[in-house]
């Protein structure tokens, strides 16, 4: 390239850059003489640094990551998944027990609360056995004799509709039959619990997803998805097992 040349591209170059605090042109350019002007050496040492401190988070991200048995990266911990979804279950089951099915079901009266002056609030099984007399009354005997009257009152005011009776050292709780009004009002009512369960068992699924999407970089993308999909198949595996459960207490009440 000629002189004049480098000299009519210098000019153009201070015309449109401000100069360097020297009056030299810019430090951001250099002038190569194959190209004309080109970027820097130092913007490229700026560019490396950048993709070597993000490689450096990567591998301290894998650090923190477990490993199992076998070696490989355990992105999230499903069995803690599982515990928490089993929590939601059986608090499903309890659920479950204390609605009516138009039969005697000790599971119907055995979560009731009760609490004497003197002692905390406990279970009514933990102060009374309860058994099925027939398939319609259950039988209530305390530990203790001098519980009977509050006893009596607890299953009174839960409000599933009992009128117990208290005979001798027991207490007798006959359990209505069912109209088909009862049967779709707690049909309707079982519909609701389904929905909000499954709530509960998603907002678990959301939540591990969110410490999964944390890790991502740390691993391929087939490795990532694969996580993605063990996670959607233990929420599911709940899910079946909610609407399981509904299924076979609106079967019970439906017999009823």
């Amino acid at each position: 390239m000629s002189s004049n040349c480098q000299k009519t591209i210098l000019a153009i170059i201070r015309a449109t850059k401000p100069a360097s605090p020297s009056g030299n042109l810019s430090s951001k350019y250099i002038f190569n003489r194959f190209n004309g002007p080109s970027i820097c050496p130092t913007s490229f040492r700026s560019y490396s640094k950048k993709v070597k401190e993000a490689k450096q988070k990567v591998k301290d991200l894998k650090s923190e990551i477990k490993t199992d048995n076998e070696g490989n990266l355990e992105l999230v911990d499903l069995d803690k998944l599982r515990e928490k979804m089993d929590k939601v279950i059986h608090f499903l089951s309890n659920e479950l027990l204390s609605i009516r099915s138009g039969r005697a079901n000790p599971g119907l009266i055995s979560s009731l609360p009760f609490k004497s002056k003197a002692e905390k609030a406990k279970r009514l099984d933990q102060v009374a056995t309860i058994s099925a007399k027939d398939a319609q009354t259950l039988i209530v005997v305390p530990f203790e004799e001098d519980s009977l009257s509050n006893i009596e009152k607890a299953i009174r005011n839960s409000g599933l509709g009992l009128n117990p009776l208290t005979e001798g050292s027991a207490i007798k709780v006959p359990i209505p039959r069912q109209t088909n009004e009862d049967r779709q009002k707690i049909i309707k009512a079982l519909n609701q619990l389904t929905e909000s369960t499954k709530v509960q068992i998603r907002k678990h699924r959301q939540d591990i997803n969110k410490q999964l999407k944390s890790k991502e970089k740390a691993v391929s993308k087939d490795y990532y998805k694969q996580w993605e999909k063990d996670i959607d198949e233990v929420a599911s595996e709940y899910i079946e097992k909610i609407d399981s459960s509904i299924k076979l207490k609106i079967k019970e009440i439906e017999k009823n």
